[in-house]
């Protein structure tokens, strides 16, 4: 997916939720992709 700025985060949790993803699980998703993104930068 093309995660090019926050409005597609937001499109990316609402089709997580549509497919019956639970919120800890998105948590676990969006937060593990914004760790992976920092430790790239950084």
């Amino acid at each position: 997916a093309d995660l090019t700025n926050h409005s597609h985060v937001r499109n990316l949790t609402r089709k997580l939720i549509e497919r019956g993803f639970s919120d800890e699980e998105i948590e676990k998703i969006l937060r593990g992709n914004w760790l992976r993104i920092l430790e790239e930068i950084l």
